[in-house]
């Protein structure tokens, strides 16, 4: 089975259709949608492995960039390589790191991750394509 057969059997899915659907067309939302000034916010629960980036290709339609926020860097990297790999003539998948460089030392930065956010928001800028943003 190749990936794209893959992710057909996803896309054919009606749940993976409804979340699409509600993603690219966020007019109407329900009362249990967490909404503010207009954007739409979901969260999946219950998802295990690299199922989070198998749901997340399924779904894009790249019409229009799509953020994804992740426990931490790792979790992020990971999430990014597996969109590139299921994804590999999609939209490209940027990381978008933390700027600080321990977790409860808020006073110093990491500059590598400060330049490598101003990197992806210069490409978001200049880019004429959606971008997946982890």
């Amino acid at each position: 089975m190749q990936v794209a057969d893959f992710l057909r059997l996803y896309r054919l899915d009606t749940e993976v259709q409804t979340l699409a659907a509600r993603l690219h067309d966020p007019a109407k939302p329900t009362a249990d949608e967490a909404t503010r000034s207009g954007e739409l916010r979901v969260q999946l629960r219950g998802l295990v492995g690299s199922q989070d980036a198998v749901v997340a290709a399924a779904a894009a339609q790249y019409a229009f960039p799509n953020v994804f926020v992740l426990y931490d860097k790792d979790e992020a990297a990971l999430f990014m390589a597996d969109l590139r790999h299921l994804l590999p003539e999609g939209p490209e998948a940027l990381l978008f790191p933390s700027s600080y460089k321990r977790p409860y030392e808020f006073d110093e930065t990491e500059n590598a991750n400060v330049l490598m956010r101003a990197e992806v928001l210069n490409q978001l800028n200049a880019s004429r394509q959606p971008n997946a943003v982890a």
